[in-house]
């Protein structure tokens, strides 16, 4: 008979002192210890501040500074938890349609519908529960501009506008005064390209003190202009694309004679930027063109909004690089690549990770591609936070509408159990060491959402999906669908 060892009595942590503790955990870490320890998820679950945060971190999220005392625990939870049941399977909660004139150029940026017309531009806010801007309360700017000045492109943050004409004279204003915005040295900065190609598509992006300007030019040739409009230094990129990862780095897509490449450039002065770090892209598509999609999500904390409830985690943030064989169109896809990675594998150098060259051999296994059939006519991805989302359009099965609209999403939850959809065969590429899980869905756009008209364009922000039509005697239609809104 075995020797019997003196049975020991372990002292248990108090739930008291569990729940303490565990308030401190960030969503991450919170999530992690509920997986591993059967207890803690059962207290988790019976208090709602906790599974609140449980909830962000499924839902790639971070709590937002609104306070406590104008929103809840529960009440959070409630909205949030709306968002993460509607969000993945295109089920919007409210429908707002408007009327633009069938001229106007409408952009989404920063959490606004901008149009220009004949010397005046207007900026309607979205509306978004979670920063307590229902559809009823959103605000419509207009503002008159000078005489014969085209306005090209407008780019909104949470505290800036900047617009420009086709002859690349810059207005830095505030937003709401439409005046010289008080940080700026300047009102306007004029930028001189020196090209004599014809300008094809201007764009402009903001985050915090700098912008990046685009122009496309004929045969897919493209300049950037990197700003630092508080006080107007500048530097020029020659290079198919380039993507503003924050105030400090930038990223940057280029050719070379043996491969494809993505430079991290430092441009904490943007007058003299510095090469950090280059990652190979697949040698195959060294003959393609090569083009970053934007994620509308807050780049960092300081750019969420005071008001917001809950917000995208910007660690959580996913890039897509598209690849199409010259001289194809950027908008309907020929062949095209999507490649999938998370935006902070992007990083520099440092004392554990010291190499500035990192090959596609390596870097492959954290990332995803998706191959686009040429046959199908699909829109430009848009992306949001951890979601993914673009428009398929095909004939219409009845002959009083000319097409029909399925709207794709993909949703790359970090901790979405990998078994909750099927793979896609479209799928080429599926690293190993990646982190980003697709959930793909689908849902076919009803025709009274359109009016029986042709998506001619769709953005998404954190809260809404914004539907551009076809122009339709003499205006253009825009519907903005919303999820977590009340209907009343």
């Amino acid at each position: 008979m075995p020797h019997r060892l003196p049975t020991v009595r372990r002292p248990k942590v108090s739930d008291d002192v569990l729940i303490a503790i565990l308030c401190r955990f960030d969503p991450a870490s919170l999530y992690r210890t509920c997986k591993v320890f059967q207890r803690v998820y059962a207290i988790v679950r019976s208090i709602k501040a906790l599974w609140y945060k449980f909830e962000l971190a499924v839902a790639g999220s971070q709590d937002g500074p609104l306070s406590y005392a104008i929103r809840s625990p529960s009440a959070r939870l409630e909205l949030l938890l709306s968002y993460r049941k509607n969000w993945p399977t295109l089920q919007w909660s409210f429908e707002n349609k408007q009327q633009i004139p069938d001229s106007a150029r409408a952009k989404v940026s920063g959490g606004f519908i901008c149009h220009s017309g004949d010397q005046r531009i207007d900026i309607m806010e979205l509306p978004s529960c979670r920063t307590g801007r229902p559809p009823a309360q959103t605000t419509h700017l207009r503002f008159q501009v000078a005489p014969n000045a085209r306005i090209e492109c407008v780019a909104i943050d949470p505290a800036h506008v900047a617009g420009g004409r086709l002859g690349l004279r810059l207005g830095i204003r505030d937003m709401r005064t439409f005046t010289k915005h008080p940080k700026a040295v300047s009102l306007l900065y004029e930028f001189n390209t020196g090209l004599s190609e014809h300008v094809t598509d201007i764009s402009a992006v903001v985050s915090g003190t700098k912008m990046v300007l685009s122009l496309k030019l004929v045969g897919g040739r493209a300049k950037h202009l990197l700003l630092e409009w508080r006080t107007l230094q500048a530097t020029c990129f020659d290079e198919h694309d380039v993507h503003l990862l924050s105030d400090n780095y930038i990223l940057v897509a280029r050719k070379s004679r043996s491969a494809p490449k993505l430079n991290l450039y430092n441009i904490t002065n943007v007058a003299k930027v510095v090469c950090e770090r280059e990652y190979e892209l697949p040698p195959v598509w060294a003959n393609c063109a090569l083009s970053f999609g934007r994620n509308t999500s807050p780049t960092s904390e300081t750019s969420v909004s005071p008001n917001a409830i809950f917000y995208s985690d910007p660690s959580a943030r996913v890039l897509i690089v598209t690849a199409s064989p010259d001289g194809g169109s950027h908008g309907a896809s020929a062949g095209n690549n999507w490649l999938f990675v998370n935006e902070s594998y992007f990083r520099p150098p440092s004392r554990w990770d010291p190499r500035t060259h990192i090959p596609w051999s390596y870097w492959s296994q954290y990332s995803l591609i998706r191959n686009i059939s040429a046959s199908r006519h699909i829109g430009l991805p848009r992306i949001v936070g951890t979601r993914v989302l673009y428009t398929e359009s095909e004939p219409s099965r009845s002959s009083r509408s000319g097409r029909r609209t399925r709207l794709h999403i993909i949703d790359f939850a970090p901790y979405r159990d990998a078994a909750s959809g099927p793979i896609s065969n479209a799928w080429s590429l599926i690293g190993q060491r990646s982190p980003l899980v697709p959930y793909e869905t689908y849902r076919e756009v009803p025709s009274g959402t359109t009016d029986s008209l042709q998506v001619e364009d769709v953005y998404a922000t954190e809260d809404n999906i914004v539907l551009i039509m076809e122009p339709n005697h003499g205006v253009k239609p825009i519907n903005v669908l919303t999820f977590g809104a009340i209907r009343t």
